[in-house]
């Protein structure tokens, strides 16, 4: 965001969910070169935590992601993980 405005551009235009959104356009960028250099499996090592965690501070993102990685977390990530907002 910009000067407190929604972004007016881009991917993420008009959406609710600023933070949220940047998040998922960064991951994707990410990804794509974490591919090139055959990165993939750390880069999800290192972000499956994070999200698990509640960065976009979206209860509903929150929720589905430790929902479909829960077989994936760490023992020491499921039990560090607190209330979804």
């Amino acid at each position: 965001m910009h000067g407190g405005c929604r972004y007016r551009s881009g991917t993420c235009r008009d959406t609710g969910w600023p933070r949220t959104c940047s998040y998922w356009v960064s991951m994707h960028a990410m990804a794509a070169r974490a591919d090139e250099l055959t990165l993939g499996q750390d880069l999800l090592a290192a972000l499956v935590p994070i999200l698990a965690g509640g960065a976009t501070f979206c209860g509903g993102c929150t929720r589905h992601f430790r929902s479909l990685t829960q077989p994936v977390l760490s023992p020491a990530v499921r039990e560090g993980l607190g209330q979804v907002f």
